[in-house]
């Protein structure tokens, strides 16, 4: 059940992130490296927590 709530949490934070992150133009290309990394471990530690 606490995977469950942490889903429920991170589906909630993404939207914000991204409309902050997505149409700024303040964005370096190495910072849109790091959210793309940064996004894609994140979307990694979740597949993990649900084989778990």
């Amino acid at each position: 059940s606490v995977g469950r709530q942490g889903n429920a949490r991170d589906a909630l934070a993404a939207p914000a992130v991204k409309s902050s992150i997505g149409p700024s133009p303040l964005l370096t290309h190495d910072d849109k490296e790091k959210y793309i990394m940064l996004s894609r471990s994140h979307s990694a530690r979740r597949q993990l927590s649900m084989l778990k």
